[in-house]
């Protein structure tokens, strides 16, 4: 068996993420919403009282992006943004908004359980882990809000995947950004 090359398994790993986005922002649309609204109610949701900047890194954006996504989802009634210290701004989820969140989760669940359908749990189970350790290994610490005015910590990219509240201190500031949409594998 010919072992690909790295190129090979990256655009393939991007392709599958392409799949997933594409086939979720259409059953997305069928209940009002897109994947990039459905992904920052997920991280408000998971993320109590983060600011703009917080939920920007969450989501893959720009400052800027998150901030007129988050002023479209507060006057759609799905987030409240409340001002905090200096020009910070906390959004929480509304119970509207929670139910988007909900709905779009059963949808989410819809398309990567045909997705992965082909994989026995034990082959996902070891796509999981080595996925997990290449991000962990390979790839820069990002910052996740811990609430409060515009203190963040760090934590690991695969805890801020599965939602494990595995936090550190943050000791340096956070890298660049990659590009590539809400975090859906």
């Amino acid at each position: 068996m010919r072992i690909p090359d790295l190129q090979a398994i990256g655009l393939a790993v991007k392709r599958l993420q392409h799949r997933h986005h594409r086939e979720l922002d259409d059953r997305l649309r069928s209940i009002g919403t897109t994947l990039s609204q459905w992904d920052a109610l997920r991280h408000v949701a998971a993320h109590p009282g983060a600011s703009t900047h917080e939920l920007a890194e969450l989501t893959f954006m720009t400052d800027q992006s998150f901030g007129a996504l988050a002023i479209k989802l507060a006057g759609l009634g799905l987030v409240t943004r409340t001002p905090g210290r200096g020009r910070v701004i906390h959004h929480e989820i509304t119970a509207e908004g929670a139910a988007l969140r909900r709905k779009g989760a059963g949808l989410a669940d819809e398309v990567l359980t045909a997705s992965f359908a082909p994989l026995s749990p034990a082959e996902r189970e070891t796509l999981h882990l080595l996925l997990a350790r290449v991000l962990e290994e390979g790839s820069p610490r990002v910052a996740v809000p811990q609430g409060g005015e515009a203190g963040s910590r760090r934590v690991d990219l695969q805890a801020a995947m599965s939602g494990r509240a595995d936090r550190r201190p943050e000791t340096s500031a956070p890298g660049g950004r990659e590009s590539g949409g809400p975090g859906l594998p």
